[in-house]
């Protein structure tokens, strides 16, 4: 892989490394732990503070997320986003804030409206070169049962939506794809991506 590529991605709970999430996290003195409430399948991924100098973790959480939760952290912003029907709703924390949650920004982003190609949008929330997978129900495809993704591009104020290979020649599960992870090689060009059936695979496409 390329050594410029956007960081490493975190799906909650199929493809959580949690402690290459606390060392992107740690510079920031906060950590990701998975915890229980008291009602049932309530399971949740929390983000609690860290004292930095005694080591102690807060007892009550400042984030909590969900399952179906992508997360990724960038410089000193911790991006979460979730994949709806009609679109991504892409929220942004900034870590180096003393009151993380206040800095929320989000983003929605109508995936029905938006046509594959690359346009100009005025973004709520900071993006470079920001990558992800989502299923577009209008896409156009040759047969019908293709499983209509389209890989999402945000970068500044341009966003490019890009058909997937419906055969999935280079992800080996032909007709049948289910993509989680992206990392994006601005120089080479190159998306990396890792799914549920796919593994790895790569798509060469430009900005």
């Amino acid at each position: 892989m390329s050594d410029d590529l956007t960081p490493m991605q975190y799906h909650y709970p199929h493809f959580l490394d949690i402690a290459r999430l606390n060392a992107d996290l740690r510079p920031w003195h906060v950590q990701a732990v998975v915890q229980n409430s008291e009602t049932p399948d309530s399971e949740h991924l929390a983000i609690k503070h860290r004292d930095p100098l005694s080591g102690d973790l807060a007892a009550k959480p400042f984030l909590v997320f969900g399952p179906g939760t992508f997360l990724m952290v960038q410089a000193a912003r911790l991006y979460a986003w979730q994949k709806y029907t009609n679109g991504l709703l892409i929220r942004q924390y900034a870590l180096d804030q003393e009151n993380i949650p206040a800095s929320l920004q989000e983003d929605f982003i109508d995936i029905e409206k938006v046509t594959p190609g690359i346009h100009q949008r005025k973004p709520a929330v900071h993006f470079d070169h920001f990558v992800t997978f989502i299923r577009k129900p209008n896409l156009v495809t040759q047969e019908d049962w293709y499983e209509k993704y389209v890989i999402v591009h945000l970068h500044q104020d341009r966003i490019q939506i890009v058909p997937l290979d419906m055969l999935n020649e280079t992800g080996g599960d032909p007709m049948y794809v289910w993509p989680a992870l992206a990392s994006w090689s601005p120089t080479k060009g190159i998306l990396y991506g890792h799914g549920m059936r796919m593994g790895s695979f790569e798509v060469s496409m430009m900005m």
